[in-house]
């Protein structure tokens, strides 16, 4: 098979390189799938059933965390189950996410940033992001390791039939479900970034047709139905006989279970006639998989993506990140942000793009969370047309205007790692007065000036500037087209952004914690996106009025 056979392919080819897509071609790593041909659904069902699939992924990857910390040999049994899974009960934490719902979130961001060239987003991000996952596979280790030994993404993954792409697969079924010719492709190529298998990626494929197919199927369409008719498109006959003798079975898994990828496929399927109570899909599948998370986790999707999240157990509410993973529901529901064809230039400037980090010591709590948003969104921005310059500058009292990325294309911003280590007070007059002299000495005559501030506290340690000072200069450069970016937390940053001459339509306030930090670049994502589409006269047009009709950071409030 090769993409000159399959004209759908060439969108991908034009984002990712005829090398890239060849390479995969010639091994069948890329299958395609047909999903059934559903008459437009209420677009609010679709939403629902899409919140209810990322619930469900999430709960049950945090219930098999649970599943695996009891007892040996003899898991957990209903009782506890449903006592687990029972009303929140104050006080209690939230549950842990491991790598399963840590990668869907990477591969949601990636498809929901370029559906095209999502799998080499996705292999940047991983690289970056990778210190971050909590347990994951040895593919995906494997993987990781040959990336930062500069093997090419589309060749880095060893040979793997493994479960843990199955999450991602979700998550490619969730983003691109308005365009169900491309669902089996695009979960292949994000299946093939880890795994190097025709069964993991054809599982892959599958998996994301299913799910597209259940978030938008008729109200009156059968589960077993909405299944058979996307396993009989299944382009790989193996998996295709596999899948149908379990779906035409007697209600047994006679199958002895492995962490194989068709193998967590049929089980998370078969564990569905336990549904519409959470409690019984989830005990079927941590029995027999021994709490398998990826398992458990597409379990949990395809439950909430059949009932919504009206099914599940109010706990669900108690997952890390619930309100993070709630705007990515939404931004799932909503699909891929339309792009530029690669090559084609946005706007008719280039932009320098000036980004200050407040590295003070309040920035401890949430400094996980920085680091992953900001490598999280440059692998966003890497896939936007058009040229920008990236400057990144982190300051605190000990060091004003410690330069981190210096001039840089934004194809090529590195992750900031190790090098934010929070410390110290804030000067934030200061540092941005700093990061204002080396913008006027360096920005390009012909660019396009965007300033971004983030910080988490109020100014206490300035020694040369006033707000009064900088409001002058500030009102300034706007006047010279320049455009400024404020984003604050633990203070009314419409305040402190007024006393510095910046529009309340370019500031907002972010919650510092997890949840607060991902709504955070979620919004900045979008609106530099947004930005970097326009033309030179429609950013001078919009400069106060950044963000548009809406603020993600705000709406967790």
């Amino acid at each position: 098979m090769t993409h000159n056979n399959l004209p759908l392919l060439q969108p991908f080819a034009d984002a990712l390189g005829d090398e890239a897509l060849t390479s995969l071609a010639e091994r069948e790593l890329i299958r395609s799938i047909r999903l059934p041909d559903f008459k437009p659904v209420d677009p609010a069902v679709t939403a629902d059933r899409i919140d209810g699939a990322v619930a469900g992924l999430t709960l049950g990857d945090a219930f098999a965390a649970r599943y695996r910390r009891s007892r040996d040999d003899d898991g957990m049994d209903l009782v506890e189950i449903d006592r687990w899974l029972g009303a929140r009960r104050s006080g209690q934490g939230g549950h842990r996410l491991a790598a399963s719902s840590q990668m869907f979130v990477m591969s949601a961001e990636a498809m929901l940033a370029d559906r095209f060239g999502a799998s080499r987003n996705l292999a940047a991000t991983l690289t970056g992001r990778s210190r971050s996952l909590r347990s994951p596979g040895n593919a995906v280790r494997h993987t990781v390791s040959r990336l930062r030994n500069g093997t090419p993404w589309f060749d880095a993954a060893p040979p793997s039939y493994g479960n843990a792409a199955l999450p991602r697969a979700v998550a490619v079924g969730l983003a691109v479900h308005a365009l169900p010719d491309q669902v089996g492709i695009a979960a292949s190529l994000d299946a093939a970034v880890s795994h190097a298998s025709i069964r993991a990626t054809a599982t892959a494929a599958s998996l994301a047709g299913i799910i597209t197919a259940l978030v938008k199927r008729p109200v009156d369409a059968s589960f077993v139905d909405v299944v058979s008719a996307v396993v009989d498109s299944i382009d790989v006959d193996e998996l295709r006989s596999e899948l149908a003798e379990m779906l035409a079975g007697d209600g047994r898994f006679a199958v002895p279970f492995s962490p194989e990828a068709i193998d967590s496929l049929k089980l998370a399927l078969w564990s569905q006639q336990f549904g519409p109570n959470l409690t019984g899909v989830l005990h079927a599948a941590a029995t027999i998989s021994r709490g398998d998370r990826a398992t458990l986790a597409v379990a949990g999707a395809l439950h909430g993506a059949t009932f919504g999240p009206g099914a599940l157990p109010d706990r669900y509410r108690d997952v890390e990140g619930f309100d993070a993973l709630r705007v990515l529901a939404r931004r799932l529901a909503e699909g891929p942000e339309a792009t530029a064809a690669p090559g084609m230039t946005s706007g008719d400037g280039n932009a320098d793009i000036w980004f200050l980090l407040d590295r003070s010591g309040s920035m401890s709590s949430i400094a996980e969370y920085v680091v992953s948003g900001f490598d999280g969104f440059f692998a966003s921005q890497r896939t936007e047309a058009g040229d920008a310059t990236v400057t990144v500058v982190q300051f605190d009292d000990q060091d004003r205007h410690d330069v981190i990325v210096n001039g840089l294309p934004i194809t090529q911003v590195p992750s900031v790692g190790d090098l934010f280590q929070p410390r110290g007070m804030t000067p934030l007059y200061d540092a941005i007065a700093l990061l204002l002299d080396r913008a006027e000495r360096h920005g390009g005559e012909d660019a396009d000036q965007l300033v971004v501030i983030l910080t988490d506290g109020h100014e206490n340690a300035s020694g040369e500037w006033t707000h009064q000072r900088l409001f002058h200069r500030i009102g300034k450069l706007r006047d010279r087209g320049w455009t400024f970016v404020f984003l604050g937390a633990n203070q009314d940053s419409y305040e402190v952004g007024d006393q510095m001459a910046m529009p309340a339509g370019n500031v907002s306030n972010f919650r510092p914690n997890e949840s607060g930090m991902a709504a955070c670049y979620a919004g900045l994502d979008r609106t530099v996106r947004e930005w970097r589409g326009k033309e030179r006269h429609e950013r001078r047009r919009d400069a106060d009025h950044f963000w548009g009709d809406r603020k993600e950071a705000e709406e967790l409030d």
